[in-house]
């Protein structure tokens, strides 16, 4: 998956926030067909057809994508599908492929799938999703207006719908979208992290904290809302808190660089020079376009 942690930064550095959950893709599990299923007046090619089809979920599951997409191409070239099936595959091969980076690909997929099936909601969510991160934010907002039609209690769908809006910098919707997540699903992470980071945006940072902190009760294991916490606890002058929750987040997620960036600021402010040194240090070799000097 694309990275999405063009992070929140203590000068404003634009966030992706889309999927922090990291596993929100909304990918088409329930395949309604298995090589068990198939009538005993199947093709030989048919049965194989099925088998594929099998095989391509399991592969899948294991995160053998590649392996996975071949399968799926075979599964749909053997012509035993109903095209409400076709439509699950396709969208399924569409997952395989956005794993692989191959967005085009996974695209048409999608777009043959909505095609097929007009009403099947993951192949709406999924193609937002390849549109989000390739920053087409208008057309994640359409395909997740349309999941969600489709869908009403597609939690997910208006979790991310939150963040294409908070790409295209209307904090308003972002909030309303998230508002809408937590009210079907008050036990998910994902929109309360989004809400807090509009908040944020908006400098409400008190409901930013409260979101952020509420994002942790769920998942403590959440490296972006400890990192998110603490920049607003930053930018509330609760340097030690910021600092406590930015090195949580480091210790949750050791590689991130814009982190240790931030909480060499925070150390910096609080006058404690070494620390702050050794900070910017860890973020420049992480990344050095970050550069291992305090921004001026």
């Amino acid at each position: 998956m694309k990275s999405f942690a063009k992070t929140l930064g203590l000068r404003g550095a634009y966030t992706k926030w889309i999927a922090v959950f990291g596993f929100v893709l909304g990918l088409q599990t329930a395949f309604p067909i298995t090589s068990s299923a198939v009538s005993p007046t199947a093709t030989l090619a048919e049965s194989k057809g099925a088998q594929a089809c099998d095989f391509a979920d399991m592969a899948r599951a294991k995160g053998e994508f590649k392996s996975a997409a071949e399968l799926y191409t075979r599964c749909t070239e053997a012509g035993h599908l109903s095209v409400e099936q076709k439509a699950r595959v396709l969208t399924n091969r569409g997952t395989a492929y956005y794993r692989l980076g191959q967005y085009d690909l996974a695209t048409n997929d999608f777009s043959d799938a909505i095609n097929l099936n007009p009403s099947l909601a993951a192949a709406y969510y999924n193609r937002g999703l390849v549109a989000y991160v390739t920053d087409r934010y208008d057309d994640a907002v359409a395909d997740y207006s349309q999941a969600i039609r489709h869908k009403p209690d597609y939690h997910e769908a208006y979790c991310n719908r939150g963040g294409a809006y908070i790409a295209m910098g209307d904090y308003i919707r972002a909030i309303e979208s998230a508002t809408e997540a937590i009210n079907l699903h008050p036990t998910f992470a994902c929109p309360f992290n989004n809400r807090g980071y509009a908040y944020s945006r908006q400098g409400d940072f008190q409901r930013a904290i409260e979101d952020y902190s509420q994002a942790i009760r769920i998942n403590p294991k959440l490296a972006s809302a400890y990192h998110n916490r603490g920049v607003a606890f930053a930018k509330t002058g609760k340097n030690q808190q910021a600092i406590s929750d930015l090195s949580e987040a480091l210790r949750l997620r050791p590689d991130w660089a814009r982190a240790y960036r931030n909480r060499g600021d925070i150390h910096s402010k609080v006058g404690d020079t070494e620390s702050a040194s050794r900070d910017y240090a860890e973020a420049h070799r992480l990344n050095p376009a970050l550069g291992a000097q305090p921004e001026r």
